[in-house]
């Protein structure tokens, strides 16, 4: 609720004021704390050397891993050791990359511990992960805040860590070549990364997996495949698309028309259109954008209220949508049509976010 402050008689804020203010930015300003250095409350009797970062930010725990090296695998931060506000939601994990061309899971635990699996005896890790939490924000903070530059056996920052390359045997392949590669951006735009990313990008022979620390429109993880970078993990989320022609089906309260992408499967979803044709007709639609288009023709049904009547629903190769029907239709409309795409993953987004 809006509040309204008299000016002092110089002509100030009062005091009540200047806070009110103070308090209506932070809510309004996503929070982002500092990073922490959890490495002393790891396991010593496993780890034996690296570091281990964690920071809050708002619905989020990020980590930062760097050099992190085992002795075996298993847990290496105990049950209950970090406080509730520094736990996912739940125990998923990420990937950390391995000096000799190895990749492990790094899992921290909605119990407040962390555990490392798949690592290789003695082999320094690094990565980078970010989880959700609906924790609150934190009052209690793990370890010490990091200073970069103040610890002399601390070879990277978070910041750098995540633009760092990882995997960097000099020659795991015979070529010479890194098979992994950890960066900020996505291989097939070259100015989304920063030059040193990019010439590995630039060098990397087929197989080379890249991980997106930011996952430029949704793609988080790519495999270079012959000549061409394939998105393995990427998601987009319900977009809100034009789909209606505008005349044979038309806009009516509560329409949306939404389309999605989680790797090579699209999703299209038609809710709420207004049909309005008593005749046959054959009429196209707004074209499916590019990112999402069939690999193959996809034939299925718009159909209206409780099935009592359908109609074609074709979308082309080309993106292409046509409605067709025999005998007319008329009322409200609803589909859901799923299909295989081998179109590049989009650069820029369609539509707006549903």
């Amino acid at each position: 609720m809006a509040q309204i402050h008299a000016l002092t008689p110089e002509g100030r804020l009062p005091t009540a004021a200047v806070a009110h203010v103070e308090e209506v930015i932070d809510a309004a300003t996503p929070h982002v704390g500092p990073w922490r250095d959890i490495t002393a409350r790891l396991d010593s009797s496993r780890v034996i050397g690296g570091r281990v970062y964690i920071r809050r930010s708002e619905g989020f725990v990020e980590y930062s891993i760097a050099g992190l090296a085992t002795d075996s695998n298993g847990v290496i931060l105990t049950w209950g050791d970090l406080p509730l506000e520094y736990r996912p939601t739940a125990g998923t994990s990420f990937l950390v990359y391995g000096e000799n061309g190895s990749d492990a899971d790094l899992t921290p635990n909605y119990g407040g511990g962390m555990s490392l699996a798949r690592s290789d005896q003695g082999v320094p890790y690094w990565g980078t992960g970010r989880l959700a939490t609906d924790q609150q924000w934190p009052t209690e903070h793990p370890g010490v805040e990091a200073g970069w530059g103040e610890q002399p056996d601390l070879a990277l920052s978070p910041a750098d860590a995540a633009q760092m390359i990882g995997r960097v045997s000099t020659d795991v392949d015979g070529l010479g070549a890194r098979l992994a590669i950890v960066g900020a951006g996505r291989p097939d735009v070259t100015g989304s990364m920063i030059g040193s990313v990019a010439s590995a990008v630039a060098d990397a022979p087929s197989g080379t997996t890249f991980v997106s620390t930011d996952g430029p429109q949704g793609a988080w993880q790519w495999q270079k495949r012959g000549t061409t970078w394939t998105v393995t993990d990427g998601t987009i989320a319900p977009r809100d698309v034009p789909f209606i022609d505008g005349t044979i089906l038309t806009t009516r309260p509560g329409i949306s028309t939404t389309i999605s992408r989680t790797g090579d499967r699209v999703t299209l979803s038609i809710v709420n259109v207004l049909a309005v044709s008593s005749a046959p007709f054959s009429q196209a639609q707004q074209p499916i954008p590019a990112g999402f288009r069939p690999a193959q023709e996809f034939n299925g049904l718009l159909t209206k209220g409780s099935a009592e009547q359908h109609a074609r629903l074709l979308v082309q190769t080309s993106g292409n949508v046509i409605v067709a029907s025999a005998s007319g239709l008329s009322g409200a409309c609803a589909a859901t049509a799923s299909w295989v795409t081998t179109d590049p993953w989009p650069t820029t987004l369609p539509g707006d976010p549903a």
